[in-house]
């Protein structure tokens, strides 16, 4: 998991590609108060879709490769104290 305040993309993750790391998770607080959640498929595992796992967890979207979701500073503080990622 990285906390990141710039632009993302897969890239951030190139030295990950090849190890037993499969996902990247990137998290930045927005303006609004808001959290923005990335989702990286880091070794493109067929097994694992970053968009399907969004929707279901966080009600966002993407695709195999990537996906995101907004949330709340309230369900932000909640995702860290369970640790449910």
């Amino acid at each position: 998991m990285i906390m990141f305040q710039g632009p993302t993309n897969s890239q951030m993750f190139i030295s990950l590609k090849n190890t037993e790391y499969k996902n990247g998770f990137v998290m930045k607080y927005l303006p609004t108060g808001e959290w923005n959640l990335s989702l990286y498929n880091i070794n493109e595992d067929p097994s694992f879709h970053c968009g399907e796992y969004m929707k279901k967890v966080f009600g966002g979207g993407g695709h195999a490769g990537a996906a995101g979701a907004v949330i709340s500073e309230k369900k932000y503080l909640k995702l860290l104290k369970t640790k449910m990622f």
